[in-house]
């Protein structure tokens, strides 16, 4: 913990299971969990709670103070707002993605697994089209 800090507690209204964690900096930062999502500009010293819908968080990566990219339990989300609103991105239909690495605001990779195996798949974004390269 850095020098002078001090632990904080998120105190809201109920009691959330938070699951990831993403900060950009020292000051820009994010946690979420079960259909909530946090956001600090203060390095953790105040919280403001975003309301999602959008099931548990798996994946929450944030590029910079606005743009972000979050894998749920059934979706793959971008923000150009710094998580206040989201919009689904282009995910492939055979299978669930497990995995995620964002490389900008617009594109990211992911593995899909199914039953018999798990697939490389990239680019994922918005508007692009999702290439297969299971013959490695």
């Amino acid at each position: 913990m850095p020098s002078g800090a001090s632990d904080q507690i998120v105190q809201t209204a109920v009691a959330p299971e938070l699951s990831v964690i993403d900060f950009v900096g020292n000051s820009d930062g994010w946690i979420a969990g079960n259909g909530v999502l946090f956001r600090t500009t203060d390095g953790g010293n105040h919280w403001i709670e975003y309301s999602t819908g959008h099931g548990v968080f798996h994946y929450l990566s944030f590029l910079n103070a606005q743009d972000g990219w979050a894998l749920t339990t059934h979706h793959v989300l971008l923000t150009s707002t710094s998580g206040e609103t989201w919009s689904l991105a282009v995910a492939p239909a055979n299978g669930p993605v497990v995995s995620l690495d964002a490389v900008s605001p617009t594109e990211a990779f992911g593995i899909v697994s199914t039953v018999q195996r798990s697939r490389y798949l990239g680019p994922l974004g918005a508007g692009v089209t999702c290439t297969d390269a299971t013959g490695w």
